[in-house]
């Protein structure tokens, strides 16, 4: 067993650099490992405080992560105080013969739950929002490898407010799947449905796994097919 006791993430940041996405931190930890080499039993349980990533700051998380014989169960959250939390928990099936654990996660099959509860839509980019204020809800089916996913589920923005415009309730159900992002919209304010449109965007997944901060932009950018009124 291994204790990690108020470690400085600052430490990690200044050996990794951009490497490491936390650039402040304090983490608990604690380790067992079971079992033979070839065959081993792995329970990590940790906690985050006071995280710092880019612009974010005071981020909390909780995680528990078990693996044995090729499966590997995840349950954490990641709180964000007022500006939201997220929820991951689910599990998935690595290759044991792999002896490399990054290969193994990478060709690894997945399935997982992903909530979002009033996230805040001030943590955009301000180019990417355009003045808009609002909180974000969803709750996402993820399964398959990390480099051809499935996605379906809900988003929702119950409140969004923009400049000039009434407060608007824009929901979206429907997934990604084999480079593609298919959504059913539905717009609406106080007097009533606005807009009801199917859209559909190619997505290059490569680009948004190497550099996940153009997700928003791509998104607002387009292109989109739209159909609907």
């Amino acid at each position: 067993d291994a204790q990690l006791q108020d470690f400085d993430l600052a430490a990690v940041n200044a050996l990794l650099g951009d490497r490491f996405m936390l650039k402040q931190g304090r983490a608990d930890a604690h380790v067992e490992l079971s079992g033979d080499i070839s065959r081993p039993a792995l329970r990590i349980q940790g906690a985050l405080r006071e995280g710092v990533i880019k612009d974010l700051k005071d981020i909390g998380a909780l995680y528990l992560i078990t693996y044995q014989t090729g499966q590997i169960v995840v349950d954490g959250e990641v709180d964000l105080g007022a500006r939201g939390l997220l929820r991951a928990n689910g599990g998935g099936r690595l290759d044991p013969a792999i002896s490399d654990p990054t290969e193994a996660l990478r060709l690894g099959y997945y399935d997982v739950s992903i909530t979002a509860d009033d996230l805040a839509l001030s943590m955009l980019p301000a180019e990417d929002r355009a003045n808009a204020q609002g909180s974000l809800n969803a709750a996402l089916h993820v399964t398959g490898t990390a480099e051809s996913p499935t996605v379906q589920g809900r988003i929702e923005i119950a409140t969004l407010t923009v400049p000039g415009v009434s407060p608007l309730t824009i929901s979206a159900d429907g997934g990604f799947a084999a480079g593609a992002l298919d959504a059913q919209v539905r717009i609406s304010d106080a007097r009533g449905p606005l807009l009801q449109a199917d859209a559909r965007m190619q997505i290059a997944l490569h680009l948004i796994q190497e550099h996940p901060e153009l997700l928003s932009k791509t998104l607002a950018r387009g292109p989109w097919q739209v159909t609907g009124q």
